[in-house]
């Protein structure tokens, strides 16, 4: 039904949320800043960061998919499990899938070395019902 791919350096990010401390509620649920807190414990900012980065390319690559930007869907109405890698959509993200018809989302995820160090790599697949 759609694809979206979407980079994010995780340098960048880092430092954009180091900056604004508010940006982490624009950006992540709940649900995710437990994940990345308890990601920091075992693993240090750096790991956040990198796992941050990775959420935020697949939030941008859902959009896509969905055909739509971040001003017509919210960051937060994308819930992303790095971990699995899987998608949980609220409110105007699944209705937007309701209304495309997308039953599932297939995310991969990886990493490549750009010019100012590590870069999210995502890439969904919006997968008709």
């Amino acid at each position: 039904m759609g694809v979206g791919v979407d980079l994010c350096s995780v340098s960048r990010l880092q430092a954009a949320l180091e900056r604004t401390p508010g940006l982490w509620n624009r950006l992540f649920t709940a649900v995710e800043q437990r994940a990345l807190q308890e990601q920091r414990v075992g693993r240090g900012s750096v790991a956040v960061a990198a796992i941050a980065a990775q959420m935020f390319a697949v939030k941008e690559a859902v959009m896509k998919s969905l055909g739509v930007g971040f001003d017509t869907v919210p960051f937060d109405s994308i819930e992303v499990d790095a971990v699995a890698p899987s998608i949980l959509l609220h409110g105007v993200a699944s209705e937007r899938a309701e209304r495309l018809g997308a039953g599932s989302f297939d995310v991969q995820l990886g990493f490549v070395d750009g010019p100012d160090g590590r870069v999210a790599v995502a890439e969904v697949v919006a997968i008709g019902r």
